[in-house]
């Protein structure tokens, strides 16, 4: 399981969570993102809204967030289409920007379309 270095999280216009990792991992250093924005969200196509999950590939896929565990230590994400699944290691977090994780993810959950446990 990927170990996950820091993260960035955004709240403007976008609501943003980015996980870093080291570089050699799956994702590396540019990691893995989670984005939405609510504000134009009500123009798009009932199956094109929520959390998209993205990272830097070479392939352009957008996929959507369905459900998140996630305790002190780890994390798990899975999709929508229920193909995808990926779980980190969040024990090298400070315990500030664990809370400030958990509090993105509560933003970015506004219309609770995505199932969120917190163990």
């Amino acid at each position: 399981m990927d170990k996950v270095n820091f993260t960035i999280l955004e709240h403007e216009e976008d609501i943003i969570i980015s996980f870093s990792f080291d570089e050699g991992t799956e994702f590396g250093i540019s990691g893995l993102i989670i984005q939405r924005n609510p504000k134009f969200e009500g123009f798009l196509n009932i199956n094109e809204r929520g959390a998209s999950v993205t990272w830097e590939d070479k392939y352009d896929i957008r996929l959507f967030l369905d459900q998140v565990n996630i305790s002190r230590k780890k994390i798990r994400m899975q999709t929508r289409d229920h193909l995808h699944d990926y779980s980190f290691d969040l024990s090298k977090l400070p315990d500030s920007e664990y809370l400030n994780l958990i509090e993105h993810f509560r933003l970015l959950n506004f219309d609770n379309s995505i199932h969120i446990f917190n163990e």
